[in-house]
């Protein structure tokens, strides 16, 4: 509707209103600061409790499996994902979630590739030299977005949410490490599929403004006709014949490389992962990922049209769309819900980029260029005064953007364009083995011969376990991009053909559509919540016996070995397994070099150790 008119539905709570939240905030700040600070507490004590049981009855250091889709779609909710469902209609939320699972899923070509040729790796700038812009500018779009959100919900002053969120996130990631941001993606994201559940069965199923997909679907037939969309076919929202939206998506779809490849903590995720698990990880945690941007477009995006609310293009800017239509839709507690499910994205996907950055800074700085041989504690501490570090500069440079009038949409494109020129280097670094000459010269001038990352220590071993380790990784690297070729077709060409056939969306067409997202979320929620418990099943069984010592049953279940429960056949398990045991030969393998090298040669000559601390110790 036109800002300053008359609701077209009947609400006249928004007529004549210049903009939705007009400095009106929908919870005060006697509710905000408690619900903010005590939100984070909670969670940081949460995690932290997992992460010493883990530590004292688990004793696992690599990512499983099932763990690892969850710490996949963590990584990759921030901000932008929870609050850019677009308000033209279907098909811009489309291309936002469609065109980007797409790089989610070739990352785990890329993975593959890590788990390879680089298998004793830290970070990705021990396999090249990058840049450093996609961690800063990724930080400050998650707390600048989120910032706004919250300041908006409960009115809180907009420079104590900026320094407020950080800090809680720098508490736990400092004190738990990578095994701590890894724990709390798990929490996080189920947190946030149930919240995305809430949401869309409020939208469709039982509230009373809308409740049904018919009332939906014809609230957005009326409103397209009163305001027409310009470039949309016919100027309605329910169609995928959009130029805007076809825009929209090329864009999305090539800056998206920058955005997942240039980000030092999709590497650090693939790094800990263990072989097996990584490249499976990235499959079904990227159709994971998708059903949050989809399912919550769906529903909060189109809420906001199909109640004609009165939000200006300033808030759409500032991604408050979702936090408009909760607060319309379910009132104060639908603004507590959008300050959960924000807080979960900032810290999860924040802790990452800290994480990613305080192993850049120790392993890529300090131990090459300053201490070469400090300890394991030494470098602990140094990890984590570089998290403490880097959670003000996150804090300082949200601040800055925030003075420049800087929005959400700004920084997400602006991450993009800075980006995208890195990831062709990046990509090529470990996927090419035909470097150019120029930079073959430049390297050797730079890297020691004997760095473990260009050569490999070769040890003697027979020529059919040589021959399985490599059918494995055959298998493995195949098979992710017979997926990745196959999921990119279907949603980049095949799911918009279909959609563009109807032209405008029927009733009956909008109905499939929206159950699409019904099904699609409720699936994703289900593994992202049952699959890493399955995987964990034995260490929980240890818990419990630990607690319980009296059901000696609790400790036949966790000690019993553990089967693959993803391999259909003996084939794939035996390949899973070489994958996995080749992992731990290789890091042997460079371990027995640094002792023979340490033993054999004086201490004053300049040694490159070829296996390094393991970045969950930092």
């Amino acid at each position: 509707m036109p800002i300053n008119g008359t609701n077209l539905f009947g609400l006249h709570q928004y007529d004549y209103k210049q903009s939705f939240f007009g400095g009106n905030a929908p919870l005060s700040q006697a509710v905000g600061y408690p619900l903010v600070i005590g939100l984070a507490a909670f969670f940081t004590i949460l995690t932290l409790l997992f992460v010493q049981i883990d530590k004292h009855w688990g004793g696992t250091k690599s990512v499983a499996r099932q763990h690892q889709r969850a710490i996949c779609v963590s990584d990759l909710i921030c901000s932008a994902e929870l609050l850019f469902p677009d308000v033209q209609g279907v098909a811009g939320p489309y291309w936002y979630a469609g065109a980007a699972v797409v790089q989610i899923l070739c990352f785990g070509i890329i993975a593959v590739y890590i788990k390879r040729r680089a298998p004793t790796t830290h970070t990705v700038l021990e396999i090249v030299h990058a840049r450093w812009v996609t961690a800063i500018i990724v930080s400050g779009q998650l707390i600048l977005g989120g910032s706004a959100v919250i300041t908006s919900l409960t009115g809180m002053n907009i420079y104590a949410a900026i320094f407020i969120i950080p800090f809680t996130v720098v508490l736990y990631t400092s004190t738990g490490g990578l095994k701590a941001t890894f724990t709390s993606s798990y929490i996080h994201t189920c947190i946030i599929f149930i919240v995305l559940l809430i949401f869309m069965f409020n939208t469709y199923t039982t509230n009373h403004l809308l409740g049904n997909i018919g009332k939906v679907y014809d609230n957005l037939a009326k409103v397209s006709a009163l305001n027409p969309v310009s470039g949309n076919r016919g100027g309605s929202y329910l169609t995928f014949w959009s130029i805007d939206g076809l825009k929209f998506g090329i864009l999305q779809a090539v800056s998206c490389w920058g955005i997942t490849i240039v980000d030092q903590a999709y590497w650090q995720s693939a790094i800990a992962a263990r072989p097996s698990a990584a490249y499976k990880g990235y499959i079904l945690g990227g159709l994971l990922w998708f059903g949050i941007p989809f399912g919550l477009a769906t529903s909060l995006g189109l809420a906001v049209r199909a109640l004609d609310l009165p939000l200006t293009v300033t808030e759409a800017g500032d991604g408050l769309v979702p936090p408009a239509a909760a607060v319309a839709l379910l009132g104060k507690f639908g603004a507590i819900l959008i300050v959960i499910i924000v807080l979960m994205a900032i810290t999860s996907s924040g802790s990452a980029e800290m994480v990613s950055v305080s192993s850049l800074v120790t392993y890529d700085l300090y131990k090459p260029y300053v201490a070469k041989y400090a300890s394991s504690e030494h470098l602990l501490w140094i990890s984590r005064g570089a998290v403490a570090f880097f959670g003000l500069v996150m804090a300082c440079v949200s601040v800055i953007f925030y003075k420049a009038n800087i929005n959400l949409n700004f920084l997400y494109f602006l991450m993009a364009t800075a980006t995208c020129g890195a990831v062709p280097p990046l990509a090529a670094s470990v996927t090419w083995n035909k470097t150019g000459k120029f930079a073959a010269i430049f390297c050797e001038l730079l890297v020691p011969p004997q760095n473990p990352l260009t050569c490999t220590p070769a040890q003697p071993k027979k020529a059919i376990e040589k021959e399985e380790t490599k059918s494995a990784l055959d298998y493995a690297e195949k098979t992710i991009w017979i997926w990745c070729i196959v999921l990119t077709f279907i949603f980049i060409f095949g799911w918009p053909l279909l959609a563009l056939a109807p032209g405008v969306f029927p009733k009956g067409y909008f109905y499939f559509w929206v159950i699409l997202s019904f099904i699609w979320g409720m699936i994703a929620a289900a593994l992202a919540f049952f699959l890493p418990i399955i995987e964990s099943r034995f260490i929980i069984f240890r818990v419990l016996y630990s607690v319980f010592p009296c059901f000696p049953v609790l400790n036949r279940l966790g000690t019993a070995e553990q089967l693959d429960s993803d391999s259909d056949t003996p084939a794939r398990k035996d390949s899973q397994d070489s994958l996995d045991s080749e992992d731990a030969k290789l890091k042997a393998q460079a371990a027995h070099q640094l002792e023979n090298a340490r033993s054999t040669q004086p201490l004053t000559q300049d040694l490159v150790p070829p296996f390094k601390v393991s970045p969950s110790d930092a």
